[in-house]
């Protein structure tokens, strides 16, 4: 899917830009709907693989971008596990064993992580593009998600709902609505 909607996007935009003899880079913007991952790939690659190139780059830096964000929340762990350790000579237990444990858990949560968060990321992937009717409506105002994730829109003006919704909400009732528009 990724593949098929991507591919179809830069033949359309890119297709002046395969005509001069250079190299040429693009980056290719996929969101999850939490985080956002730019996928560079070559243009002459793409063309030239139909679009196969584009699934190569995308699960590479995703991969790749999984791995780095979780070695540097390892890495601070670990610091913090050294701190903490020095503290187990009171309780009469060598340091230096405790470490290797804690630090073996460690590295075992640190590869779990990256597995999840890569395969969630793959599989919840969408190209982000904005589509030109849908800027030009400004009007209509997505109300929620019917079945199969189709926006239901209502043909309301923007100001009247916003009327409609003009009482105060607390901290924690934004939250929670800000939670129910991720999802």
């Amino acid at each position: 899917r990724i593949k098929d909607d991507t591919f179809s996007v830069i033949k359309e935009r890119f297709s002046i830009l395969q005509q001069n003899n250079e190299t040429v880079v693009i980056g290719i913007p996929f969101s999850d709907g939490m985080k956002e991952v730019v996928v560079r790939c070559d243009l002459d690659d793409v063309m030239r693989t139909n679009g196969q190139a584009i699934l190569n780059c995308f699960t590479r830096d995703v991969i790749l971008n999984c791995i780095d964000k979780s070695w540097k929340d390892h890495l601070k762990q670990m610091d913090d596990l050294k701190q903490s350790v020095q503290g187990a000579v009171y309780e009469q237990k060598d340091p230096l064993l405790k470490y290797k444990f804690e630090s073996f858990n460690l590295f075992n949560i640190l590869l779990d992580s990256i597995n999840k968060e890569a395969v969630s990321f793959l599989f919840k992937a969408h190209l982000k593009q904005r589509d030109s009717q849908e800027l030009k409506h400004t009007d209509e105002k997505i109300i929620g998600h019917a079945s199969r994730g189709k926006e239901e829109r209502s043909s309301i003006p923007q100001n009247a709902i916003n009327t409609q919704n003009k009482q105060k909400l607390s901290r924690r009732q934004r939250r929670a609505q800000e939670r129910k528009m991720k999802r």
